[in-house]
């Protein structure tokens, strides 16, 4: 397929400067003005006067649970909301429903994802039998069946000893390990972080430095390992300073947070309601700030959505009962520009967090939508659309999010991916 994007501003990675100009696709990858002089006539053409064109969202922390095993309707459902959130290429890790132990489970993943997503699909697979610590699953064979990483989900930190064989073998395939870190000994009580609003609700609650002792236990096994480990929604300023501490010693670690804990923290919990129910937990104010600073400082590598749907049976019951999650999605990009905004720091340097950031941390090639013969993945988004959150008109089939309500600024026009069209806000 051939395309002609007109009139965008597009954002050049290299500069990150915004030009307006024409952006060429001519047989899925980005062409010049003068390759482009060879095509008689494009199939489509987009006008994108006003709009902006950067590269395709990737987005490293999604969960599905028994979604895309269990129902086709719902995965296609979860595919759509990517889309339309501007995400070309997503990671998936495993979890309690979907354990992604075994290679025919992952081939059955990517078999799925070939034939109903219009994004690229990046599997981590789990490092041990059903997220247990008794077993180690067969790395190897989760490599060759199409694993990029391995990965313990939300599931606990291990004990030290049984974190470092993961990761020496994890090595030896060559394999970066995806950590949530989360502490075994606190795990079943954390429905929310210690502090004022977990005693006004009565909720169980762990303090915050439970996530930097799981971070601090992970990053001694990695230093001895040499494995590179990618800490997964890092929501606590101790985990941030161990982080830190650990990039200036020239560790092989990166990190990411969500668009939840970016925004909001435990002050934003309204009595009792099951939106704001998310693993980890919203933090204090004070920890949200940190975790804003470790993205303009670097410490924080990426921004990933945490889209983790729920079912309203689930998600119904009371705070307590309720299953973690929210839909993110749909949110990502508004929210990402939205911080930007609030922080003033620039749309590119922000952009970068979902984009280039993310790339480097898979080892995936160049996104930059100026570079001729890359290939063409690419968001148009408005700027100047404001628009209300509203559950029911969400493309995911999880309705739950904490921003429910709130209206904020810009939406996906458009969406291509490998140089086909997979999402216009028109159609």
């Amino acid at each position: 397929m051939n395309l002609v994007i007109r009139d965008g501003r597009n954002l050049d990675v290299r500069t990150n400067e915004f030009e307006i100009c024409d952006v060429f696709v001519i047989d899925g990858r980005l062409a010049s003005a003068e390759g482009a002089l060879s095509v008689n006539s494009f199939d489509i053409e987009i006008d994108a006067r006003g709009k902006w064109i950067f590269p395709g969202l990737i987005d490293l922390c999604a969960r599905f649970g028994g979604v895309i095993d269990q129902n086709l309707e719902l995965a296609q459902r979860e595919f759509a909301a990517m889309s339309s959130g501007g995400i070309t290429d997503v990671v998936i890790s495993p979890d309690e429903k979907l354990f992604l132990d075994d290679s025919s489970e992952v081939e059955m993943l990517l078999h799925r994802s070939d034939r109903f997503a219009s994004t690229r699909v990046h599997i981590n697979g789990a490092m041990t039998k059903s997220l247990g610590v008794d077993l180690l699953s067969e790395m190897q064979e989760l490599k060759r069946s199409g694993c990029f990483g391995v990965s313990l989900g939300q599931a606990p930190v291990p004990d030290p000893k049984t974190l470092l064989s993961l990761m020496q073998y994890a090595k030896t395939m060559d394999l970066p390990i995806f950590i949530s870190p989360r502490d075994k000994s606190f795990y079943d009580d954390e429905v929310m972080f210690s502090g004022q609003r977990a005693i006004r609700l009565g909720l169980p609650s762990v303090p915050n430095f439970v996530e930097a002792i799981a971070v601090s236990t992970t990053l001694y096994c990695a230093e001895n390992s040499g494995v590179h480990v990618h800490f997964s929604e890092i929501s606590t300023a101790l985990a941030v300073d161990l982080i830190r501490q650990a990039k200036s010693k020239g560790m092989r670690v990166t990190c990411d947070t969500t668009i939840n804990h970016l925004h909001l923290s435990d002050a934003d919990i309204e009595d009792f309601e099951c939106r704001y129910k998310l693993r980890p937990p919203l933090a204090s104010p004070k920890d949200r700030l940190s975790i804003r600073e470790g993205l303009r400082d670097g410490t924080i590598d990426a921004i990933s959505s945490g889209h983790s749907p729920t079912s309203d049976d689930d998600k119904n019951l009371p705070f307590g009962e309720a299953a973690f999650g929210a839909s993110g999605f749909e949110l990502l990009l508004a929210l990402v520009i939205k911080w930007a905004t609030e922080d003033e720091v620039s749309i590119p340097f922000a952009l970068s967090k979902v984009t280039t950031g993310p790339a480097k941390i898979l080892s995936l090639p160049s996104v930059n939508t100026s570079e001729e013969g890359a290939p063409a993945n690419l968001c148009i988004f408005d700027p100047d659309h404001h628009w209300t959150v509203d559950c029911s008109n969400l493309k995911s089939s999880s309705k739950w999010t904490p921003f429910s309500g709130e209206t904020i600024r810009g939406r996906v026009h458009q969406v291509i991916s490998d140089g086909k069209l997979i999402y216009s806000e028109n159609n």
